[in-house]
């Protein structure tokens, strides 16, 4: 089981950390490219991206990206996170390899599904936030760089 998007997940010392490591690490890498598309399609139409061909080929090369991590994330990644879209990522995936995609299928990509998708990375980033256990307990010793050095 490798892939090549989420490469490190496989160092963990137990399936759990593997999985939420390549849930944390698509959750990540989907909510910047999902950023980065929502930033270059900003006030344009389908019509702009089609005269465009760096806005396009920028476009569809993060959109790709998103698409591949989806096909690549293992079935309870997925599951974790059941609000996103992943079918219609996928669609668009295949559509994007294929060549078959086209300037509005990817402005409604880019202004529908990105920005539902950036919204739930947004939710599990925070609940994962959340969920986090806080320290209570002191540390044993203080660090030599922070001890008190009037004396």
């Amino acid at each position: 089981m490798t892939s090549p998007l989420f490469p490190f997940v496989y160092f963990g010392t137990d399936m759990n950390t593997i999985k939420l490591d390549t849930i944390a690490l698509a959750r990540i890498r989907i909510e910047d490219l999902a950023t980065d598309v929502l930033t270059l399609t900003e006030g344009l139409d389908a019509d702009d991206i089609a005269r465009s061909r760096l806005t396009r080929a920028a476009l569809t090369r993060r959109l790709r990206q998103i698409a591949d991590i989806a096909q690549d994330l293992p079935e309870d990644a997925r599951a974790a996170m059941p609000e996103v879209a992943w079918a219609q990522w996928q669609t668009l995936g295949a559509a994007l390899r294929n060549g078959t995609e086209d300037a509005e299928m990817s402005w409604r990509a880019a202004n529908e599904l990105c920005t539902e998708t950036l919204q739930w990375m947004r939710v599990y980033r925070e609940e994962a936030a959340a969920a986090r256990p806080l320290h209570d307990t002191p540390p044993t010793s203080t660090p030599r760089a922070l001890e008190d050095v009037s004396r």
